[in-house]
């Protein structure tokens, strides 16, 4: 939800099926306003504050999170707050809040809030103010579950935008009272929020995973790559979050307009082809397999490159025509690939039109001429 543009989305506010608008429940948390703003941060060491729209559909289901976090943490040091942005837009205005649900944590200082980047879930908001106020023992930002059930939700939950599964980095032990244990935990805090995790407490929910009842396990679970990867390296913590990081760095994916930049990183190399759905029986969960074990495997098993140094997309080319002319400027049909080298802003197109027949040896192929500086880049940058 942007805040700019409140007023547009409020003139539905009448239709007769729209739900009540949000209401923050007050039992744990402060409530803040353009008036008592400035009092409250000054008068209070840290505020968690928790900017919302009453509007706003994901803050609505952050609702209850919020609610529960706020009246479980247990320390002294912190005061939970919320603003509603509709009613309040000097403050909103004054921390250019564009868009709901925003977190931040004040210290006595209006002028440098600490925006919260991490998970939206319990643990992992208990664990930051913990953190950021100076506790001794924050915990863990690890979601904590003890239920097979509530485990196995988490682990497979699909999102509420498009129904892909979102990645999470699980951890199953006997027991909290373990070097394992500790090691994960150590990991998950230094991957900072990259991706959701999950300690499984128990002897036996291990056995709703296929795993081995009763012994330590990390898997990461999601919709690419492998799809589910177990852990096979020492019960180290830097260990394990390279491993994650790397493990949760998509080598393959599917990707329409909506979700095209979620690719484009800081650096790092993609290639994007463009496909006939036709031309992959109709199926892009297949096709997509198909791309991880016949491209991307080989290159970062022959040596080419890194894994986590590369993706490898595809979309549909009918339905993105007009993508043709960039990615294609010597008129070639479908199949089409570009390269884009993000540290250098350069684009290549593979040296010889690409078929079908032989997709996945002309991709390899074509990140190879690439990797040897064979390959010349088109006269645009990106």
């Amino acid at each position: 939800m942007h805040f700019p543009i409140f007023s547009a989305t409020c003139s539905d506010y009448w239709h007769p099926m729209r739900p009540q608008d949000l209401v923050v429940s007050e039992k744990c948390s402060v409530k803040l306003t353009d008036e008592n703003f400035k009092s409250v941060i000054e008068s209070n060491d840290y505020v968690f504050v928790f900017f919302y729209s009453a509007t706003c559909p994901a803050c609505r289901r952050f609702d209850p999170i919020w609610e529960e976090t706020s009246c479980e943490y247990d320390g002294k040091k912190v005061v939970f707050a919320h603003l509603e942005g509709n009613e309040n837009q000097g403050i909103i205005n004054a921390y250019r809040v564009s868009h709901t649900p925003t977190l931040a944590l004040f210290h006595r200082d209006m002028a440098t809030p600490i925006k919260f980047n991490g998970r939206q879930y319990k643990e992992s908001l208990l664990f930051f103010v913990k953190q950021q106020s100076g506790d001794p023992n924050p915990g863990s930002p690890a979601a904590h579950f003890t239920d097979a059930l509530e485990a196995l939700r988490f682990s497979f939950w699909r999102g509420t935008v498009d129904n892909h599964l979102e990645p999470s980095l699980n951890g199953f032990f006997p027991t909290t009272d373990s070097a394992e244990y500790r090691a994960f935990t150590q990991a998950v805090i230094a991957l900072d929020g990259l991706v959701r995790c999950a300690e499984i407490i128990s002897d036996t929910i291990q056995e709703e995973y296929n795993l081995p009842a009763g012994e330590p396990a990390i898997v990461l679970y999601r919709d690419y790559d492998e799809r589910k990867s177990v852990y096979e390296g020492p019960w180290d913590a830097k260990a394990i979050e390279e491993w994650a990081r790397i493990r949760e760095h998509p080598s393959v994916g599917f990707a329409d307009e909506q979700h095209l930049m979620q690719y484009h990183r800081k650096e790092g190399i993609l290639v994007h082809m463009l496909v006939d759905k036709e031309s992959v029986g109709g199926d892009w969960n297949a096709f997509q397999d198909f791309v991880f074990q016949e491209m991307a495997v080989p290159i970062f098993s022959n040596g080419i490159m890194k894994r986590g140094t590369f993706t490898i997309i595809f979309s549909d080319g009918e339905e993105n025509k007009k993508w043709l002319k960039t990615m294609a400027p010597r008129g070639d049909s479908l199949p089409v690939a570009l390269l884009i080298d993000f540290k250098t802003k350069y684009q290549y197109q593979p040296r010889k039109p690409l078929s079908m027949d032989t997709i996945a040896s002309d991709i390899v192929a074509f990140v190879n001429d690439y990797s040897l500086g064979l390959a010349t880049p088109l006269e645009d940058e990106l």
